[in-house]
């Protein structure tokens, strides 16, 4: 099956190599964009037509600031906001980094500040002339940030908005998280407010992180086993068979009309609370005989306590409200997007 522009549907190969871009305390990032994808995804818009010699990629929510240094290798120019300090010093050390390698300056310009008022800080640096009026959401997504406390979706939905102001193409890059052991369909959230934000989806594509395959075994009959990429506590959670696991990261490449706009590459940060459920690693190591010997001081297990930093305002720290059905039905690894949408244009 193709995707809705005419190119594979299922992108392989996107998290292999490469990882040079990153100095090595990027690794302890929880939820780093994968150098390769950033290429592909790159490659992708180009051959889209969307995306030329000349253009300006904005990362709202940079992290590691992968998608703008991709791009400055290809020559071109980088804005890259960030809200978390740390993450900020990763951008800085990433640059420099990436000078020192190249040899030469490149064009990447790092922005501290909060991506929903993006508009607001870019026109501060004088780096965009903001024309586009500002326009209410048009859906309902719980109650108000005055009256409950902001929501992920809420805090995306303005996000996504403050984009539409300055860029003409966004590109969302998510993967659908595991909660009470069911898939949550992030990307359709995304995907709606995308479009409650007048951005038309051009189309959607899959960057396989692992295949299910079986193998025959003389004496214990067929086994099941994983090939790709895949975390180690995501591995733990597919051999116990309790929890539906991701298969893939959905790209959703998104369009309006806003002639000569930058053009938006990003992650949305997601993940309320830590990923080890509040224990320390010392915790972990104890209870988990294949992690004995392992640092818990190391990258790898920053990653996983410290999460997305403590600023406030931190959009992946924020409580999450659905706006679709959670995933249900028999554990298996799901799609979110139906196989039999057509030309897989997303529901």
């Amino acid at each position: 099956m193709n995707a809705a522009c005419g190119f594979p549907l299922e992108w392989r190969g996107c998290y292999t190599g490469l990882t040079a871009l990153w100095v090595d305390d990027a690794y302890s990032h929880p939820a780093k964009a994968h150098p390769s994808l950033a290429f592909r995804i790159l490659r992708h818009l180009e051959e889209l037509g969307l995306l030329k010699e000349g253009d300006t990629v904005l990362d709202p929510m940079a992290g590691t600031g992968t998608f703008g240094l991709a791009w400055a290798v290809l020559g071109g120019q980088a804005i890259l906001v960030e809200l978390e300090p740390k993450f900020i010093a990763l951008c800085e050390a990433n640059k420099a980094e990436l000078e020192r390698t190249l040899g030469h300056p490149v064009g990447i310009t790092i922005l501290q500040g909060d991506s929903r008022r993006l508009s607001e800080l870019l026109t501060e640096r004088g780096l965009v002339r903001v024309t586009s009026p500002p326009y209410g959401l048009g859906i309902g997504i719980g109650q108000s940030g005055q009256e409950q406390g902001e929501t992920y979706l809420e805090a995306m939905a303005t996000v996504f908005q403050e984009c539409a102001k300055v860029c003409d193409v966004l590109v969302s890059v998510s993967k659908d998280p595991t909660r009470n052991g069911k898939l949550r369909p992030l990307a359709r959230d995304l995907q709606t407010l995308l479009e409650a934000a007048d951005f038309r989806i051009l189309c959607h594509h899959r960057a396989i992180l692992f295949e299910e395959q079986t193998q025959g075994h003389l004496f214990e009959g067929s086994k099941k086993k994983v090939k790709g990429r895949m975390s180690f506590f995501k591995r733990l959670q597919w051999q116990k068979g309790k929890s539906e696991i991701a298969a893939y990261e959905d790209i959703l490449v998104a369009v309006r009309d806003n002639p000569g706009g930058m053009k938006v590459v990003t992650s949305a940060p997601y993940g309320a609370g830590t990923i080890l459920g509040g224990q320390t690693p010392e915790e972990i190591i104890a209870k988990t005989p294949s992690l004995k010997g392992r640092n818990p001081g190391g990258h790898w297990f920053q990653a996983l306590t410290k999460g997305y930093g403590s600023t406030p305002g931190q959009i992946g720290a924020l409580p999450d409200r659905p706006l679709h059905p959670m995933e249900t039905g028999d554990v298996s690894l799901v799609k979110p997007f139906p196989d039999d949408h057509p030309a897989d244009v997303l529901p």
